[in-house]
């Protein structure tokens, strides 16, 4: 429908149009582009069948937020364009100044918090989040993390050492690319939440992480594997030997290992299946004739947990075989890692006759 059937009268358009044509107020960069590309046009096009070629006029546009916009219709004639154009420049000329944002690091970590509740690392996100406001200042301005501010941030970082990790002469070794990484991820993140969902932020400073080294590739040789069984055999934890026998013939991580229920275990099909993954997916990892064997030799009681946690209460199910595993790993000297055994040096997929490769934890 035209401007001209809508209601508004010819001198009401006439001035709409010498407004939008003379009135030129400061306006922004995002504006200043939607009225110099805003252009009145004449779209053609035929109809499958048909000899004949349809017109419409209409015009295509920017708006405000850098988003193209396109109106045609077949009932407008170049003068009902025109018109429409006029009125879409008027309306973007005449939006107003957005307030400037005046969220604080405090109250966006806050949100993040809040609006991230059903997220699986939300406690190393809070560590995180705290640091953050540590470095920056729980008062300062998401407008005033700037990308100078983050390249000091960073570089002051790339200087530091670590309080835990230290080398052979026991002198605090440098912070890894991850760990560096594993921060400015999370400020980014939340920076960009900031600018595309709360739109409380105008724009998103550039934040370059640092290149992280490709992961070692470990195999565990036939006789650390018969070393490293023998020594969870003569371990304190009752069933720490079974526990390892099966991450090493499925390849299950820690916490899918120790998770796994009785309702999840299908000798029918020869399956496990997994819910809770890493990823969030579901999969199903095959039972080796190993696994069957100890699933079946393990007491008759099929509820809850596979992998019952056999000491007080206080002790969490994944911190269970966890100094038992280091003391059989650091008598065996099954691993070479410098920061000490790691649960997920057991988890390979096993092949006989061949090498083994580790999972990625």
């Amino acid at each position: 429908m035209s401007p001209a059937r809508s209601g508004l009268s010819a001198a009401g358009v006439s001035l709409i149009m010498i407004a939008a044509t003379h009135y030129s107020p400061v306006t922004r960069p995002g504006e200043r582009k939607a009225l110099l590309m805003a252009k009145v046009r004449q779209r053609t096009w035929r109809v499958p069948g048909q000899r004949t070629k349809r017109k419409a006029w209409g015009y295509v546009g920017v708006d405000e937020n850098g988003k193209q916009v396109r109106v045609f219709k077949s009932e407008w004639t170049k003068e009902d364009a025109e018109q429409a154009m006029a009125v879409f420049k008027l309306k973007i000329e005449s939006k107003p100044e957005a307030k400037a944002p005046g969220l604080r690091l405090a109250q966006a970590a806050e949100r993040y918090l809040t609006t991230k509740a059903r997220k699986r690392s939300l406690r190393e996100d809070h560590r995180i989040l705290e640091h953050l406001k540590s470095a920056f200042g729980a008062e300062t301005s998401l407008a005033e993390i700037t990308a100078s501010r983050i390249s000091e941030y960073k570089a002051g970082r790339l200087a530091a050492r670590s309080q835990r990790r230290r080398d052979a002469d026991k002198n605090p070794t440098p912070l890894s690319a991850a760990s560096i990484n594993r921060l400015l991820a999370l400020l980014r993140h939340l920076l960009r939440i900031a600018h595309e969902e709360w739109e409380l932020l105008p724009a998103v400073p550039k934040i370059k992480l640092e290149k992280e080294p490709e992961g070692r590739i470990r195999w565990l040789e036939p006789d650390e594997e018969a070393r490293l069984l023998a020594a969870c055999a003569k371990s304190k934890t009752k069933h720490l030997a079974n526990v390892v026998t099966v991450a090493l013939e499925s390849g299950l991580r820690k916490g899918e290992l120790l998770g796994l229920t009785w309702d999840r275990v299908d000798p029918s099909r020869g399956v496990l299946r997994l819910e809770v993954t890493k990823s969030g997916k579901r999969r199903e990892v095959p039972m080796r004739e190993v696994v069957d064997n100890i699933l079946a030799g393990l007491p008759s009681k099929r509820e809850g947990r596979v992998c019952q946690p056999a000491t007080s209460a206080r002790r969490s199910r994944k911190r269970l075989p966890r100094r038992s595993w280091r003391t059989s790993t650091s008598t065996t000297a099954a691993t070479t890692s410098p920061r000490g055994s790691s649960w997920t040096e057991a988890a390979f997929r096993p092949f006989r006759g061949c090498s083994v490769m580790p999972l990625s934890p």
